[in-house]
């Protein structure tokens, strides 16, 4: 599950991973793409959308509204595509997270 759930309303990062790297190894991230459906993977919210990345990082940072299509008290798979190239080579990393979203009211 994601660190912490999001509450309908909030506008938050989901779906996030660290890049570790070797020592002394030089790499960019070249893009990162976020792609959030219902646990079930019938609704897609958003669908490889343009996420961002800063330092070692990449994340989504999301609204969620009902607006966006989000029901509170529904799960979702948060996934992101980072896109890393060291020097002439390109690697795809794959991260993938289950959320919550959660009424406005604290329970």
């Amino acid at each position: 599950m994601a660190y912490q759930n999001p509450r309908l309303g909030e506008t938050r990062d989901i779906v996030c991973c660290e890049i570790t790297k070797a020592e002394n190894v030089t790499y960019t991230i070249s893009g990162v793409l976020a792609t959030v459906k219902t646990s079930d993977g019938l609704t897609t919210i958003r669908d490889a959308v343009t996420a961002s990345a800063s330092g070692d990082r990449a994340y989504f940072l999301e609204s969620f509204t009902t607006g966006n299509g989000y029901v509170a008290g529904t799960e979702y798979k948060g996934h992101l595509q980072v896109t890393i190239t060291y020097g002439s080579e390109t690697h795809v990393l794959e991260h993938e997270d289950k959320f919550e979203v959660l009424s406005t009211i604290k329970e």
